[in-house]
């Protein structure tokens, strides 16, 4: 009767096994037709319309357009700076929320640079602002961002914290999923979501719409990388704990996608977002994503760097720190400086 015991049953054993050798096969060839993929397209524009299809919708639709109609309450001062919530419906019945910062010396009367600031996990414009609870892995990073002639910018994503924050219950991977399902995806609908936000300011008075840029940490950093690459208008961006080899950290269905392996890894998105200026950031200490796992990406986007003869634009900076944005004001300075 041996032959018929259930426990670690060796067939079953070999078969969990055989996926390791079926992925050692796909990642070569991936790698092999990734190169194809981007040497056979020659245009970047046309590379980014295909980077727009792999997130899908409402990104393959964007059409630019500032006619979009807010809601904000009244502002308040902390901190040096003065707070205002604002309500976006982006979509017909779909609506989008952030905080705008801004230095309490800020001038209305003169044109401003404008950068978006994109928490991470668990976060939220408020907590990203230091605003009502401590700053966190964030550093502050808003209140460094913040100057009089910088507004900022802080959008919610659909990544907060329930116990901080309370309201209705969701599900991300869910939503993702049903997105999928019906041809868009989370990532694409709120990279979307950062572009009509990105609209909309860029056509009010005291914005400058050609002095914008992005900051990012964690998942922030993903959507600065993601938004950077799709939107030109950024001229700048500050991507924090986020760049990495997507195939070592492939446990998110929120940001994988189909046949990205052989498309856009982040390397390749990073280089949608060349000849502009783009400073990535990783934390030797950071448990999130080990820095030397980003190394062949690295190496890949300062190549592609070399080929647009672009490699000032590009700045890399593995710096001694965890999960966090660094405290030292380098990156900070040139997002800014970019502007």
């Amino acid at each position: 009767m041996d032959r018929f015991k259930y426990r670690d049953l060796q067939q079953r054993n070999d078969y969990v096994k055989s996926f390791d050798n079926l992925f050692n096969v796909m990642e070569k060839r991936a790698e092999q037709n990734r190169n194809d993929f981007i040497v056979n397209i020659q245009s970047k524009e046309e590379l980014r319309q295909k980077f727009f299809e792999m997130l899908g919708y409402p990104l393959t639709s964007y059409v630019p357009d500032s006619n979009i109609s807010v809601k904000t309450d009244e502002s308040f001062e902390m901190n040096d700076m003065i707070c205002t919530r604002y309500q976006l419906e982006v979509m017909p019945g779909f609506y989008f929320y952030g905080i705008l910062y801004e230095h309490k010396e800020s001038n209305r009367h003169t044109k401003n640079a404008f950068v978006i600031a994109q928490h991470g996990g668990g976060g939220d414009p408020e907590v990203a602002g230091s605003l009502l609870r401590n700053s966190e892995n964030y550093n502050h990073m808003v209140k460094r961002v913040v100057r009089e002639d910088v507004s900022v910018f802080a959008p919610q994503l659909l990544l907060w914290n329930i116990a901080h924050c309370g309201g209705i219950g969701y599900d991300r991977v869910a939503i993702d999923t049903k997105l999928k399902l019906l041809g868009g995806s989370i990532t694409g609908l709120e990279v979307y979501c950062i572009m009509k936000s990105i609209d909309y300011f860029s056509g009010v008075d005291w914005i400058d719409e050609n002095r914008v840029g992005m900051i990012g940490l964690s998942y922030g950093g993903l959507y600065t990388l993601h938004t950077a690459a799709a939107d030109t208008r950024i001229k700048s961006a500050l991507s924090s704990c986020w760049f990495n080899d997507r195939l070592k950290y492939s446990n998110n269905p929120d940001w994988t996608f189909s046949n990205q392996a052989v498309t856009f890894m982040d390397a390749e998105i990073a280089s949608l977002v060349l000849p502009r200026k783009f400073y990535i950031e990783i934390g030797i200490d950071d448990v999130s994503f080990d820095y030397k796992a980003a190394q062949q990406d690295i190496e890949r986007l300062q190549k592609y760097a070399e080929k647009d003869n672009c490699p000032d634009s590009l700045k890399i900076s593995i710096f001694n720190g965890v999960h966090e944005v660094d405290t030292s004001d380098v990156g900070i300075n040139f997002l800014l400086d970019n502007l």
